[in-house]
């Protein structure tokens, strides 16, 4: 400021936001990108517009200020019409709210202006980027093949580089692609490390994806550990660094962590607290994936009131070429047949259209 430079005033604010990215930070990130709003509305440099666009964004999500999240979007696509390089960040974060919105019809279009400007404009991870867009694309879209894709990729990486957010992530597209026990694995791999992680700009993406693939699998030990460090963070929005993604509000898997651990109060109001985030910011595929997760405890548990004691249910593919089905201690094997896929696809997603063609689709390959 002393010196009189808003370029490097910018630079600055953008080094001082990085410096406070952690989950304790957001309102000292919200100060800041308030006082770097002001200064780059004074200046004409193209990256200093570019960067305010970004941390405006990231903030508007984390703060879930719909406004705010659709006035930065157009920001950034306004500077796309001139660098190539606001044009992938504009078409990749266009594909983040679209999907927010239950919309996965634009993520082919919008992932093919991302790439080539990531092309012409020499952006090195943006391949990555993308690549994780699409597979969580690919979960609220149902595509279990695109999903395993991308999770044996992102588990090769993350356990070549230890890099414990994308380990997080393989391992809830690996539920994605319905292999819960590759799921298993990985959360294994974390849980030493889990409380010991830095609250740095991934602690509370991989926690809370930590804690939505230990409640998917009722991996309890993991739910023990996450469920007290994410609470003090509850009602906070998830993004993946930079608004890449958006990962749902804490109070989604606490809730159905606290109904695990029988806290049925608790978790009642999370729950409601979650709905009504989803249902206000049109966050409709999460809304309906809770109202599904909601339904299905219910009935567990009103199962589990009127029976002496509760059994695991059967229903998948064994070592030549059979099935086994049935409860627990009462199974039977019976050849592997087109129909045992489907109705085991349906029962594995509660509350979800799949269309016939779809599901003929995803088994016969055509």
């Amino acid at each position: 400021d002393s010196v009189g430079d808003a370029v490097l005033t910018a630079d600055c604010l953008d080094a001082a936001l990085a410096a406070n990215w952690g989950p304790d930070d957001l309102n000292r990130r919200g100060l800041l990108v308030d006082s770097l709003d002001d200064v780059t509305a004074h200046v004409l440099d193209p990256a200093a517009q570019l960067r305010a666009r970004l941390w405006g964004l990231q903030i508007a999500c984390e703060c879930l200020e719909v406004p705010a999240i659709h006035r930065q979007l157009r920001g950034l696509e306004r500077l796309g019409e001139r660098s190539p390089l606001a044009m992938f960040f504009a078409a990749s974060r266009r594909l983040m709210v679209d999907v927010l919105h239950g919309r996965t019809d634009t993520v082919g279009r919008l992932c093919e202006i991302a790439r080539e400007a990531a092309a012409q404009a020499f952006v090195p991870d943006g391949w990555k980027v993308l690549e994780v867009m699409q597979g969580f694309a690919a979960i609220q879209s149902g595509d279990a093949e695109a999903c395993a894709a991308t999770a044996s990729r992102a588990e090769a990486y993350a356990l070549t580089e230890g890099v414990a957010s994308v380990t997080a992530e393989a391992a809830v597209l690996w539920l994605g692609a319905d292999e819960p026990e590759r799921a298993k694995v990985l959360l294994g791999t974390l849980e030493g490390s889990l409380d010991r992680l830095p609250r740095d700009v991934n602690w509370l993406l991989t926690q809370q994806l930590a804690l939505q693939a230990a409640v998917a699998i009722d991996h309890g030990s993991v739910i023990e550990l996450v469920t007290p460090l994410l609470t003090p963070y509850e009602g906070c929005a998830v993004m993946n660094a930079g608004a890449v993604w958006f990962h749902g509000v804490t109070d989604d898997p606490l809730s159905r962590a606290h109904e695990r651990l029988g806290n049925g109060e608790l978790a009642a109001r999370l729950r409601a607290r979650a709905v009504a985030t989803y249902t206000r910011i049109g966050a409709t595929w999460w809304r309906d994936q809770l109202a599904a997760s909601t339904a299905t405890l219910s009935a567990t548990s009103a199962t589990s009131a009127t029976s002496p004691r509760t059994r695991h249910l059967h229903l998948h593919p064994t070592t030549g070429g059979l099935w086994s089905i049935g409860p627990d201690g009462d199974t039977v094997s019976l050849p592997a047949l087109r129909g045992l896929g489907y109705l085991r696809e349906l029962v594995s997603r509660p509350g979800t259209d799949i269309s016939a063609l779809g599901l003929v689709a995803r088994f016969s390959g055509h």
